[in-house]
């Protein structure tokens, strides 16, 4: 259709409609977010306590009265107001609810594991942009290696809550699902019997092009390169059981840069390019 003619309606993704809310929900154009798991959509009271206290309270110094949001990760976000607030916790009153759906593209990123700092960026970034599965493994030539081949639970608790900060930083919904670590044999295992579109991330690859945009209706597996890239047999291992070898290009990037051009890329065509999804005026 002409670009005249088009309308916001053909919008379905949550994404899109959490920016208009941010921007444009009853005039607020400040959000400050909490994390509460545990919360209901029926509960009309909740009280903040621990770290998501010592944020409202010493970091934001928000006072009574004051309207925040609260996240449970499971798709709600709630818009409440302080009530009361004490030495270690804050009284806040649910004024409404609202659901959203899973994103219209459920993407699993296989990431192999990286150095603090660049693991870090790149969880937190994943929350952000919104991906619904982490699935963090070891490969011949990670940098990074674990003795006993997992992450501690100091380790796995610090990258959950790195989780947390994203979608409390971005008011995404939905908390990304964070498996533990394993190795590169039994993740292929895993994604094996698969039906999804499965792209294996590496310099030698297809050109990435809209043939591979096409094969793709709800949910994407991407599996990212090491920063010391993948052995042959890891590669021919993959191929055997789907992964389609992919290229972003001729440039060399990082391994946490690839993992978010390649997510940005395929979600930048499930909510503009496919033409259920109209673009607006």
């Amino acid at each position: 259709a002409p670009r005249s003619q088009r309308g916001s309606r053909g919008f379905k993704s949550p994404p899109v409609q959490m920016l208009i809310d941010t921007f444009y929900y009853r005039g607020e154009m400040e959000r400050h977010y909490f994390y509460i798991p545990d919360l209901k959509p029926r509960e009309k009271k909740v009280t903040l306590l621990g770290e998501e206290f010592h944020h409202l309270d010493k970091v934001l110094r928000l006072k009574e009265k004051d309207i925040i949001f609260l996240l449970n990760g499971k798709g709600w976000i709630f818009k409440g107001r302080i009530l009361a607030r004490g030495k270690t916790s804050a009284d806040i009153k649910i004024l409404s609810v609202k659901e959203y759906p899973q994103p219209e593209l459920k993407i699993t990123l296989i990431q192999p594991l990286l150095p603090r700092d660049k693991m870090d960026f790149l969880l937190r970034s994943c929350a952000e942009i919104g991906v619904s599965r982490i699935y963090p493994v070891t490969t011949a030539n990670c940098i990074v290696k674990f003795r006993n081949k997992h992450a501690s639970p100091t380790k796995f608790l610090r990258w959950q809550k790195i989780l947390i900060q994203g979608i409390k930083q971005s008011g995404n919904p939905w908390l990304p699902e964070l498996n533990q670590v394993i190795d590169f044999q039994s993740v292929v295992e895993i994604f094996k019997e698969k039906n999804a579109p499965r792209f294996i991330l590496t310099e030698d690859g297809f050109e990435i092009s809209s043939r591979f945009f096409m094969q793709i209706e709800d949910e994407l597996i991407l599996f990212i390169g090491p920063e010391g890239g993948f052995t042959v047999g890891e590669m021919e291992l993959a191929k055997d059981v789907g992964f389609v070898p992919l290229s972003l290009g001729s440039l060399r990037w990082r391994s946490e840069i690839s993992a978010l051009m390649a997510i940005i890329i395929f979600k930048y065509f499930r909510l503009y390019l496919q033409p259920q999804n109209e673009i607006p005026a």
